[in-house]
């Protein structure tokens, strides 16, 4: 039987897994808080911490194929454009989106699942915090993500992920509400809002998959 590899929990802060699941991962699948070995890594020591490490200096010290998926919460806002690195190839990619999931990719062995929880960014989470450097949405993942031999220039040669399935999304409170969420379902006045006003999706959830074959 192939040993269970363990999950990457990145930029945790006092989110400590295996353990409960916070309220304001609502959105994410229930089943990951309980996987038995994590590896929480943030770049500020406090209890719990397995590694102490600044996620956007780049190459991570971590092996190869080494975990079998990651949780990712509140952290790829934050992604720099500027890439700090002494390799090389890395500081070719041209931007520090591409830098951040190539590291990603090269830790996570194939068919790894990763869990991303981001504030949208049409909505005051995304758009207020001067700490944020990017302002996504789900459609932000399926953008460079995989090779892409015409594009012009070459930034995501280092990666190679699939979106999963739908984007669960958390409305904000004003949009929760009918007309455009009745008996729990979004109407089609929520679809039409989210492509013509702000603050209608407070945060979303996505699932990449890590293909290497």
């Amino acid at each position: 039987m192939q040993q269970q590899k363990p999950m990457l929990n990145l930029g945790c802060g006092r989110i400590i897994l295996p353990g409960d699941k916070p309220a304001h991962h609502q959105l994410v699948d229930d089943s990951i808080y309980q996987y038995p070995e994590w590896v929480n890594i943030d770049k500020n020591d406090s209890p719990g911490i397995n590694q102490v490490m600044d996620l956007f200096c780049y190459p991570w010290n971590l092996p190869d194929n080494a975990f079998s998926g990651a949780l990712i919460s509140h952290v790829c806002e934050h992604i720099p454009h500027e890439i700090k690195t002494n390799d090389p190839e890395i500081a070719e990619l041209q931007d520090g989106w591409f830098a951040f999931f190539g590291e990603l990719w090269r830790v996570l062995e194939h068919g790894a699942v990763v869990h991303i929880l981001s504030p949208h960014g049409h909505s005051d989470d995304g758009i207020t915090d001067p700490t944020h450097t990017r302002y996504l949405s789900g459609h932000t993942f399926n953008h460079s993500m995989q090779p892409n031999p015409d594009a012009p220039f070459n930034y995501n040669r280092r990666l190679n992920f699939a979106q999963m399935e739908e984007t669960p999304m958390r409305p904000t409170e004003w949009f929760a509400r009918p007309p455009y969420f009745v008996d729990g379902q979004a109407t089609e006045a929520f679809w039409i809002a989210t492509h013509t006003q702000i603050n209608v999706i407070r945060d979303f959830y996505v699932r990449l998959v890590c293909i290497k074959e």
